[in-house]
């Protein structure tokens, strides 16, 4: 009897429907909307190629050793188009000019967030950008394994537990014209808890086209909602709750609370992060630098050849030690959090947003104080006066 991950086990990675042969299992939202495996038994042939796929159950988890190399990264040319230091995009770039295909996370015109493939750079805007909800995979693995086959160098971006499905479906076979990326993760919420967040910004401002989790030319996480109108908004108080909670962990998926990947010994042949405190923990980094700042992680001999590759990037050697302090998922998974047996639930369901940030005490006491302080920060962040304020921080910072 096929007998695949449970709900508290199963990553959504579709590794299992990917391997299927008869595609006769699907991935169905649950009443918190994470996809789960569901079994087509008039087609299943029990030939348990999906147990045998799927990393949870096998309990082999493919991961490297603790990282050798670890680097602070900006790229020249992308460090302004992105969400940190523009290492994604760069070595994006080197596997297109080789004639490569590039596999990641994109919305569509719906604000579905899917993988797809891109085979040129002028098509790379969408896959750039931290985007914090769970994408689905689709048959994307198939796609990988095509390329593959055809002799395409390969570049697969996505979370951990992603990248460790894809390895389960290549039999952790060594490709060597596939590059995997993997993303440091605090954990995924469901496309169903973003749907309802858009639906409630839509309900007060109009069509949302386009979004943005976070302002693409530096650090600042404040997400922003493009209207019909051509205008970008940032989303404060009642239409930031789905970002609070986020933060507070009350939105993961089951398995992201005992995620086996959340260490220094990394699935993908590439880490990406975000610095956060480079330079504060020991030797100075460069202090005029007010934008994001790649931390990478070199996680086998195939990631140290391609990031020293790179072209038109800044790349400076930093410690591990240095890397950890502010980056808690290399060292251990997100805590579940008291509530979260309802709060997911809660989150998709009726209940508005006010009253949810209330119930799971999210909101700030002073609300009037609250607005006044982050509109003042969204009109400095708009026209730039935040990044010469944080320029001038650093500078001082570096003389101490």
């Amino acid at each position: 009897m096929i007998q695949l991950a449970d709900k508290q086990s199963c990553t959504g990675c579709c590794a299992c429907s990917n391997i299927c042969p008869k595609q006769a299992i699907s991935m169905v939202g649950d009443e918190e909307g994470f996809r789960q495996p569901s079994i087509n038994l008039d087609k299943c042939i029990e030939c348990k190629l999906c147990m045998k796929t799927c990393p949870q159950i096998q309990s082999e988890f493919k991961l490297n050793k603790k990282p050798d190399k670890c680097y602070a990264l900006y790229s020249y040319k992308y460090q302004r188009n992105g969400s940190s230091g523009g290492a994604f995009s760069a070595i994006a770039d080197a596997v297109l000019e080789q004639g490569g295909v590039v596999f990641g996370a994109a919305f569509d015109k719906d604000l579905k967030l899917r993988h797809i493939g891109v085979e040129r750079k002028e098509d790379m805007q969408p896959l750039r950008g931290s985007k914090y909800v769970q994408s689905y995979i689709g048959d994307s693995f198939k796609d990988v394994r095509k390329f593959l086959r055809a002799g395409r160098l390969v570049l697969f971006s996505g979370t951990p537990c992603q990248i460790d499905g894809l390895n389960h479906f290549l039999s952790n076979r060594k490709y060597e014209n596939l590059i995997t990326v993997d993303v440091t993760c605090h954990g995924v919420p469901s496309q169903k808890a973003f749907d309802r967040w858009i639906n409630d910004i839509q309900v007060h401002n109009g069509k949302v086209t386009a979004f943005n989790f976070r302002k693409l030319d530096g650090w600042s996480i404040v997400p922003r909602a493009k209207l019909s109108n051509g205008k970008f908004i940032p989303l404060r108080y009642g239409l930031e709750v789905y970002m609070w909670a986020f933060y507070e962990g009350f939105l993961f998926r089951n398995c992201c609370y005992h995620c086996p990947y959340a260490s220094v010994n990394r699935p993908a042949d590439i880490t990406l992060a975000d610095f956060w405190g480079v330079g504060n923990y020991g030797v100075k980094f460069k202090p005029d630098q007010t934008h994001g700042i790649s931390l990478v992680l070199a996680n086998n001999e195939k990631g140290q050849k391609v990031i020293s590759s790179l072209k038109d990037v800044y790349l400076e050697p930093r410690q591990l030690s240095e890397a950890l302090n502010e980056q808690h998922n290399l060292k251990a998974p997100s805590s579940r959090p008291e509530g979260r047996d309802n709060s997911a639930l809660d989150f998709v369901s009726d209940m508005s947003m006010i009253d949810f940030g209330s119930k799971y005490h999210l909101l700030p006491e002073n609300k009037i104080k609250y607005l006044i302080s982050a509109r003042m920060k969204d009109y400095m962040i708009d026209h730039g006066i935040f990044d010469v304020l944080k320029n001038m921080t650093n500078k001082i910072k570096a003389k101490l």
